[in-house]
């Protein structure tokens, strides 16, 4: 791994450089001024030859769990331009205002599906309090490092069982950098039980089969009043996610597209319908 990597994370680093060799990511000229470092694996086919060397009756070769995860996808990219450029979609106006005050609380954010979890990172670079998760650990491994070398802060490889997922990982300082943390996370199985103020999803509906353990997630983990902001790169197999929302109770409050290269992404803004 490139020598820029803070010293602060040596854990997390020589665990990821063992099996991964991991290298830095080109990103677009907004997220390179605001500072941004992404790590991905520095050879994705390789993760592909792992998973087609297993047994056809292992788990991974079963549930068809390809390494999507280590890849930079467009949809990623777009979400994080997007919450770079308006901040308020975080609603972390206040802890701008309020440097010093340690009863303004900074609003929880998950990502779901987060890969080398680039949305997130932002997010905590604006000072959000980020749960970054994946059915991948080394997935949310990968997060973890991106997220504390872009805040020079390194994350704990303990585990927290009081939390109730044995896996979590995170790294907490109240003010200066916020808290950040990671677990492996199927949406299909048991969830752990807490909300979020945002939802953060990238192009996470890319199988008919996850459509309906992606509602039940995002019914799940959405905090009352807050806010699901989600892109799709225009997959024909989630042309009708859109209605699928509607239907579930939820309502599109903003929509708009982002030209990036060849590809077209939809992001959308979604939150439940406030009671009158």
């Amino acid at each position: 791994m490139p020598e820029d990597v803070p010293a602060a994370l040596p854990a997390l680093r020589q665990t990821l450089d063992a099996r991964f060799s991991p290298v830095k990511q080109a990103l677009p000229g907004a997220l390179e001024q605001a500072e941004i470092e992404l790590f991905a694996p520095g050879d994705p086919d390789a993760l592909l030859e792992e998973l087609a060397a297993l047994a056809p009756d292992h788990e991974a070769v079963v549930d068809e769990q390809m390494p999507y995860w280590a890849q930079l996808w467009p949809s990623a990219v777009a979400l994080s331009l997007w919450i770079l450029e308006e901040p308020s979609l975080l609603c972390v106006e206040e802890l701008s205002k309020e440097p010093n005050d340690r009863s303004v609380l900074p609003p929880a954010v998950i990502e779901l599906g987060c890969g080398l979890g680039l949305p997130a990172v932002v997010a905590a670079k604006q000072g959000a309090q980020v749960t970054c998760t994946d059915l991948h650990q080394d997935a949310v491994d990968f997060a973890l490092l991106n997220i504390g070398s872009t805040l020079s802060a390194a994350p704990s490889l303990q585990a927290e069982p009081d939390r109730g997922y044995p896996e979590c990982r995170g790294y907490t300082e109240y003010r200066g950098h916020p808290e950040y943390r990671g677990y492996a996370l199927d949406w299909r199985g048991e969830l752990p039980a807490e909300s979020h103020d945002v939802i953060l999803a990238a192009d996470v509906v890319y199988e008919t089969r996850f459509f309906d353990a992606v509602l039940r997630c995002f019914d799940h983990f959405l905090a009352p009043g807050g806010t699901i902001l989600f892109a799709e790169p225009g997959r024909k197999v989630a042309a009708d996610f859109p209605e699928r929302l509607l239907a579930h109770g939820f309502e599109i409050q903003t929509q708009s597209n982002r030209e990036l290269e060849d590809h077209t992404i939809a992001l959308f803004q979604l939150g439940r319908p406030v009671a009158n």
